[in-house]
């Protein structure tokens, strides 16, 4: 167990562990749980070279046995024919075990696992083109093996929302959904996410 048997203070750097093929795909924002005795990542694939060549983000699944050598399983969001996130899935699993030295593993709320994402249109690196808004994925599948995931009909989270604040109105990010069983902040999942504002 490589995360409970090493100190803070011994922490170290690895060679790359998932790393694109060619110069057309571009790997981001890994995700790391455990399921039985495996390790799990997901990460996001851009498929293009600079920003605007590629249609957008999907979303990958890889395994590993010891959090150093890594199979890459397939897909979990891919591109769709239509919708408001056809070019642009960029998923983070929700509701991990994130105590140290714990278990690392994903809960499930109303008997599916769960993910955020944030989805697009637009084509190309992020918002390149169009805004980006956030999703949630969630499945009742296996997610030790590489699946589709059902993806939401309209975003969840919007830079178009009433409720949106002045510094999230150009786009979403990154995102991080945490199950706070105390309901510390008044509500039982919260969600901690990236967004942008230009300012001139």
């Amino acid at each position: 167990d490589v995360l409970g048997s090493r100190g803070l203070g011994d922490v170290y750097k690895r060679q790359m562990v998932v790393a694109p093929e060619d110069n057309y795909h571009k790997i981001d924002c890994p995700m790391v749980y455990r399921e039985g005795n495996r390790w799990f990542m997901t990460y996001v694939v851009y498929n293009g070279k600079d920003g605007t060549d590629g249609r957008g983000y999907e979303t990958w699944l890889a395994t590993s046995d010891d959090l150093l050598q890594w199979k890459t399983l397939g897909r979990l969001l891919c591109y769709a024919d239509k919708g408001w996130d056809m070019n642009q899935r960029a998923g983070y699993p929700a509701l991990i075990d994130w105590t140290w030295n714990g278990f690392y593993e994903m809960a499930k709320y109303k008997g599916r696992h769960w993910m955020s994402y944030f989805g697009g249109e637009g084509t190309g690196y992020e918002s390149v083109r169009k805004p980006l808004n956030m999703g949630m994925a969630s499945t009742k599948g296996d997610i030790t093996q590489a699946h589709p995931w059902e993806t939401s009909p309209a975003p969840v989270l919007s830079i178009n929302d009433k409720s949106a604040q002045w510094w999230e109105k150009l786009t979403h990010y990154k995102s991080t959904v945490y199950w706070d069983r105390n309901k510390t902040l008044g509500k039982p999942f919260v969600m901690f996410y990236n967004c942008l504002l230009y300012t001139s």
